[in-house]
């Protein structure tokens, strides 16, 4: 059949730029070879669109398995005792599984964008019905201003129709609605409501498209709320088994590395501290924040200038970072060149403070990747600010938009009117500036809001307040009367969502702020005392080596030897090794907090992410090493007056 140009056009749009890991699954399964067949793995990707097949990541996770063999190795040879010999022996099949069902991760998270994507579409659907009462329009106008992940399966519905696949757009619709109908039972009615309401006339198409837009709305409401109430056991356990275990048994280490033997715990711990723990712990939070239904709201972040406010000044924070990492670095390695023993698991260097010869190094990472991302997310502050305001806002403004509308005024009288009424808000500014900017340049309201040079909606980059406006002006186009009962509906809608927001907000607000807590201040402060006590035992622990041994050479005291054999005094931590793993642990603790935070607060938005990790990590390392430091320096020589 030959194809039309709308359709060849089409099919040029609907090309899909395969990810990376697509790309090398399919590239893994060319090369291996292995054909193993997984119906429900497949049918998981195919609902999302992730091209993937289950052979596919199997073949990719078998490579990965070979390829972590030489780091297994290396660990196994290197570590030589039971917790190392354990993690290197585990890796290749933690590797396999990791990468063969990352697949159903991704499939996990594009649901929950389609389901945060599932009330806004409904509602194109549904106005562009009641403008142009046509199936196949209403698709085409959703696909159209619709992000991927729905986008894409508009597309999808126009390209099946277009290609005789289904006959119709309603058995189209219907049929996708078949396919998501067990993850997205409301999502699935809602579509159902919409393709039957073309059998329909009058009131009662009316009646049924409301309908359709109040079940996705309900349906959205209950998923988040859901969310929300089953948030607190994971966060507990997350707390206590992922942050607070591990730390105190920090606590014991010091003590419990003279008593394994004539084993070093120094390997095995930093296996554990700094990759295997952080490694789990970032895996259950990003494991529960997959649960997290999508926003509807995204918001177009600019580039970073690395700007931030310090003091009350704003300054260039890529300095700052530079700078702080190769002073702090080279100072490291000075440290290093006069004495190389301080990265030996086993205690070679002590004395008072001596914990602190690797502190400049933890310094080094920590303060230019907080600056990082603080001056990032300090530079895209204020557009979020401003968004979420005008956010909150719109739902008042569209209601009297939709009242000034219903007296026959036409859309943009409407905005002059409303930003008058709204004086000092965002709306004001927002409106006031796409009418001033028509009057003095002669522009179309479309070409004010949207043009890609000079459209005002650069300044307030927000995808939900884009497609209202989509949505109010081609509602518009049937005359002021149908505009204003679409912008009311949607004002409904926005309080509804609001609502929710506001009420998830306040669920969360206790775990929110037990865990910045804990991420800026407690576990900073507890690890540094922690390496303060460390350096105390070490320094106990070599006298009484020394006058064990002294005594032993005497012979005045017949169970010393007994006591020698039975403490392994060359195998307790050196304090700067401590302090080397510890104070990895504690940077990588605040960023995985940092962005748990961020992700509970605003689900996947990387600016509430940034700054909340950026903070938690600039105020940990500060913590964590004025903790350390005074510790050590009042207490660092307390071993050389005991003995």
């Amino acid at each position: 059949m030959e194809s039309s140009i709308h359709y060849d056009r089409f099919l040029q749009d609907q090309k899909v730029k395969l990810s990376r890991f697509e790309r090398a699954a399919r590239w893994a399964t060319s090369f291996m070879k292995l054909r193993f067949p997984y119906p429900d793995y497949d049918k998981e990707l195919e609902a999302v669109e992730f091209y993937v097949k289950f052979e596919d990541a199997l073949n990719l996770g078998v490579i990965c398995a070979f390829l972590t063999l030489p780091l297994s190795a290396l660990i196994y040879f290197t570590g030589r005792n039971f917790i190392t010999n354990w993690i290197a022996i585990a890796l290749p099949f933690l590797s396999f599984l990791v990468v063969t069902y990352f697949p159903l991760y991704i499939a996990r998270l594009r649901k929950l964008r389609i389901l945060g994507q599932a009330p806004l579409a409904t509602l194109y659907l549904v106005i562009a019905m009641e403008v142009t009462p046509n199936l196949e329009s209403s698709v085409a106008f959703a696909a159209k201003n619709m992000p991927d992940p729905m986008g894409r399966i508009f597309k999808l519905l126009l390209w099946l129709v277009e290609t005789r696949t289904q006959p119709d757009m309603e058995s189209a619709m219907n049929w996708y609605s078949s396919r998501i109908r067990e993850w997205a039972p409301h999502v699935a009615e809602g579509l159902y409501l919409v393709a039957g309401s073309m059998r329909e006339v009058g009131t009662v198409r009316t009646r049924t498209l409301e309908k359709a837009i109040n079940v996705v709305l309900d349906g959205t409401r209950r998923m988040m709320e859901e969310f929300a109430r089953g948030l607190d056991l994971p966060v507990m356990a997350t707390n206590a088994f992922g942050i607070m275990l591990p730390v105190l048994m920090l606590v014991m280490l010091p003590i419990v590395s003279i008593f394994v033997s004539t084993v070093n715990v120094g390997p095995a711990m930093l296996l554990i501290y700094d990759f295997t723990l952080p490694l789990l712990l970032a895996t259950v939070i990003v494991y529960i924040l997959g649960k997290r239904p999508g926003s509807i709201s995204e918001i177009k972040y600019r580039k970073s200038r690395f700007r931030v406010k310090l003091m009350g000044k704003e300054m260039n924070a890529l300095p700052l970072m530079v700078i702080s990492f190769i002073v702090f670095m080279a100072l490291q390695f000075l440290i290093f060149l006069a004495k190389p023993a301080i990265i030996s698991p086993m205690v070679e260097v002590t004395g008072t403070s001596a914990s602190l010869l690797t502190m400049p190094f933890i310094i080094a990472l920590g303060v230019p990747t907080g600056l990082y991302y603080l001056s990032w997310a300090q530079e895209n502050r204020e557009t979020k600010r401003r968004i979420e305001t005008l956010e909150r806002e719109f739902a008042s403004a569209l209601y009297q938009l939709g009242n000034a509308m219903n007296q026959g005024i036409p859309l943009e009288q409407a905005m002059e009117d409303v930003a008058a009424r709204m004086k000092g808000s965002e709306t004001e500014v927002f409106f006031t500036t796409a009418t001033s900017r028509m009057k003095t340049l002669g522009w179309p309201l479309n070409m004010v809001l949207f043009d890609e040079k000079h459209g005002i909606m650069k300044h307030f980059p927000s995808n939900l307040i884009r497609n209202i406006m989509l949505v109010v002006m081609k509602s518009a186009e049937k005359g002021p009367k149908s505009a204003a009962v679409t912008a009311i509906s949607v004002s409904k809608y926005l309080k509804v969502m609001q609502d929710v927001k506001d009420k998830i907000n306040d669920m969360l607000s206790d775990s929110i702020s037990s865990i910045r807590f804990q991420g800026a201040f407690l576990i900073p402060i507890i690890t540094g005392t922690v390496v303060g006590l460390g350096e105390i035992t070490s320094n106990l622990l070599v006298r009484i080596g020394e006058q064990v041994a002294s005594i032993m050479q005497m012979g005045s005291v017949g169970g010393v030897g007994y006591v020698g054999e039975f403490l392994n005094i060359q195998g307790a931590l050196q304090p700067s090794f401590l302090q080397l793993v510890v104070g990895i642990y504690v940077l990588l603790s605040c960023l995985t907090l940092g962005m748990f935070v961020g992700g509970l607060q605003d689900g996947w938005d990387r600016m509430a992410m940034y700054e909340n990790m950026g903070s938690t990590i600039l105020f940990g390392t500060l913590t964590y090493v004025i903790s350390a430091a005074l510790v050590a320096v009042m207490f660092g020589g307390l071993a050389q007056s005991v003995i």
